[in-house]
């Protein structure tokens, strides 16, 4: 069994037959656990926030090996991103914390590696992959008011777009419009909590919307003078047709 693409738990069932005509063939359960001489938990560092927030992730470096684990030195192939260890159990165990620096400029970045350098020839580095992100100060959790299709003919279910900037309590949606009349929303503002001043959007459907699928725009004016106006597609199957009693 090749194992390179393995991680953790695995299952696989085995067929054995036998050289006798009489044997029926039988067949085997091989389950198991994939384990690294030095396990890695999570397997990644995500560092998701906004521009002004000093994020910070770790991972838990776990040795599987009889040798004891010795770190040498850590380094990081971001200069957004400082890292520290800590031993947690002598040769056994390490954290290992990544923190997003906020003086360096402010972009998000598909993939970088942290490389941990062992004090071991068999087994001299580790390398974990590292994930920075940064937010906009306004942010919408969705590309699009998409309202999706419910099963025999029910009308589709509300679809909830969250709206919200960090660091300015004051933020507020001023006003949304949308170019399709049968088109509703519900502007719920949020409490202020963890410095992010959130608004959610509640959109909803008429019963007398079109037969055929639809689309459109809306735009949500904001309190933020750079992101005064922000625009969504709208779009969604159109009505059911109605389905005549049958008579018995």
């Amino acid at each position: 069994m090749d194992t390179k693409q393995v991680r953790g738990q695995f299952s696989k069932a085995a067929r054995v037959e036998w050289d006798h005509p009489e044997l029926a063939p039988v067949m085997l359960e091989v389950a198991g656990r994939i384990r690294y001489a030095v396990e890695v938990s999570p397997a990644s560092l995500f560092l998701e926030g906004f521009p002004e927030e000093r994020k910070t992730a770790a991972v838990t470096l776990t040795n599987h090996e009889d040798t004891p684990l010795r770190v040498a030195g850590v380094r990081c192939s971001l200069p957004e991103v400082e890292t520290a260890i800590e031993e947690i159990e002598p040769g056994q165990k390490y954290r290992l914390t990544a923190t997003r620096r906020v003086d360096l400029p402010r972009r998000s970045i598909p993939r970088g590696l942290v490389e941990v350098t062992l004090e071991d020839p068999a087994r001299p580095k580790v390398d974990i992959p590292v994930y920075v992100v940064v937010k906009q100060k306004v942010s919408v959790n969705r590309g699009a008011v998409v309202f999706r299709g419910a099963p025999a003919g029910a009308p589709p279910k509300e679809v909830t777009v969250l709206v919200d900037k960090y660091g300015d309590q004051e933020f507020r949606i001023k006003g949304v419009t949308c170019d399709l009349p049968y088109v509703t929303v519900e502007t719920v503002a949020l409490p202020y909590q963890r410095n992010i001043a959130a608004s959610e959007l509640k959109f909803d459907l008429k019963a007398e919307r079109p037969a055929q699928p639809f689309e459109g725009k809306v735009v949500i004016e904001t309190t933020d003078p750079e992101f005064s106006r922000l625009t969504l597609a709208v779009m969604g199957p159109g009505r059911a047709p109605a389905v005549a009693a049958v008579q018995k």
